[in-house]
């Protein structure tokens, strides 16, 4: 028998490759995204910085996973990094953040065409050894193969069981500001 001459051979063969080739350009990957915590009081502006996040979102299911070390998160103040891992997330016991979730309107994104989509998302973050549902809106930018996926959204010190000591509590929000700003690429390149 000879498959070379087969027009059957060819197109499944040529479908094959053609869907294999959409579902990776489907997955989109980061390694350094970038995560900003604000707490916020009339007393003190405390801002964290990881610029190492990782995340996965797939197009074709709309899921979406982030994971953040605890201890990547920096601040202007060596002494609130301290305080921040040793008292406040106990980082060496809960040594990152994790949300697994979706974007809810994923079929309205076209991948091909540039421009600003606003999305809803929805899911749930554990950190500190605690998992809370979270809803938030947010926006991805699509330009090229880069898709700049953006979100802000706040998490309640106490849902989380996260201890603040009495004297810092004029200091810290117990409403941290959450900012999301990621920038993925077709996974594998």
């Amino acid at each position: 028998m000879n498959f070379t001459h087969s027009p059957q051979i060819f197109f499944i063969c040529f479908f094959l490759i053609f869907s294999g080739n959409l579902l990776i350009a489907q997955k989109y990957f980061t390694r350094e995204g970038s995560i900003t915590l604000i707490s916020e009081t009339p007393v003190e502006r405390i801002e964290a910085f990881n610029k190492t996040a990782t995340s996965v979102i797939d197009f074709s299911s709309g899921a979406m996973d982030f994971a953040a070390l605890i201890k990547a998160f920096h601040f202007e103040k060596a002494i609130l990094q301290d305080y921040f891992n040793e008292n406040f997330l106990q980082s060496n016991e809960y040594p990152k953040a994790v949300f697994k979730g979706k974007i809810l309107n994923y079929e309205d994104i076209d991948l091909t065409k540039a421009g600003v989509h606003q999305v809803a998302v929805e899911g749930e973050l554990t950190a500190h050894g605690q998992t809370k549902k979270v809803r938030t809106n947010g926006s991805l930018k699509i330009n090229g193969d880069i898709v700049n996926a953006i979100a802000s959204f706040t998490l309640s010190a106490d849902d989380y069981k996260i201890p603040i000591p009495e004297v810092v509590k004029e200091n810290l929000a117990k409403e941290i500001k959450i900012d999301i700003n990621v920038k993925l690429k077709p996974f594998g390149k």
